[in-house]
């Protein structure tokens, strides 16, 4: 039966380890900035729906100019309800993935602690 490298205990370096760590935390920080600004978007989407509405309602715009900023509106009015749907997931997916790493780094510490008592307990033996 063949090995598979995979399922096999790999020893890594500490150095590594830590490093490992810094870039998940790296892209969970880079996914919350990513969804912060995705509600940002979804605001101004908003905003400027109101605003092409506001403006295709006045008396002074023309009845073409009208049904052009009537019809964008609702262009933005649509996409904003999409990305709303989206934002909701991204950030749900967010904090899913965040509490796992929160979850993972915890474990990590406490096995780190672990091993360097067992360092420090077989220094002192010898």
């Amino acid at each position: 039966m063949a090995s598979d490298p995979l399922s096999q205990d790999l020893l890594y370096e500490r150095a590594e380890i830590h490093k490992s760590c810094k870039s998940f935390e790296t892209v969970i920080n880079t996914l919350n900035d990513y969804c912060e600004a995705a509600g940002s978007m979804l605001a101004l989407q908003k905003k400027l729906a109101r605003a092409l509405r506001d403006t295709a309602s006045l008396r002074v715009t023309g009845a073409i100019p009208a049904n052009a900023l009537s019809a964008s509106a609702n262009i933005f009015d649509i996409m904003s309800d999409i990305d709303g749907k989206f934002g909701k997931i991204a950030d749900k997916e967010c904090d899913s993935i965040s509490s796992e790493v929160k979850k993972w780094f915890k474990k990590l510490a406490k096995e780190e602690k672990v091993h360097d008592e067992r360092i420090s307990n077989a220094n002192a033996r010898i």
